[in-house]
């Protein structure tokens, strides 16, 4: 009798409880209701076990269904992050060049310069 009234607080709890989605809930939801028809003596009741199947079944298709849609962000994300880092080194290598090219200018500007000064001193000097 103590048994029997524990389940049906156990009943009342798990109802008041928004978390029907949790597994342990479920599983335990069926054996508490399992051992209620076996105490009335059904022994043999496909309909509990069928409804714990669908249970499960609803809840892995979700969990595949969320697992679909997080892989295909983390594949876009992958090659967000590839065409960014590809995009990044191309352009410091881009930058990397004109520097280059600019520092190759100024050599020049300098030597130009020198040429031009020690032509000014030797005008300046005759």
């Amino acid at each position: 009798v103590e048994l029997l009234q524990y389940e049906k607080q156990v009943e009342v709890a798990m109802a008041e409880d928004l978390d029907a989605e949790n597994p342990d809930k479920m599983f335990f939801e069926y054996l508490a209701r399992a051992y209620e028809s076996f105490l009335s003596g059904n022994d043999d009741d496909e309909q509990l076990e069928n409804e714990l199947a669908q249970a499960f079944e609803s809840k892995n298709q979700s969990t595949q269904e969320e697992v679909d849609r997080v892989s295909i962000a983390n594949a876009k994300m992958e090659e967000e992050i590839l065409t960014l880092a590809e995009s990044k080194l191309e352009t410091l290598q881009d930058k990397r060049n004109l520097l280059i090219k600019d520092l190759d200018k100024f050599k020049m500007l300098i030597e130009n310069l020198n040429k031009h000064l020690a032509d000014v001193d030797k005008k300046t000097v005759e």
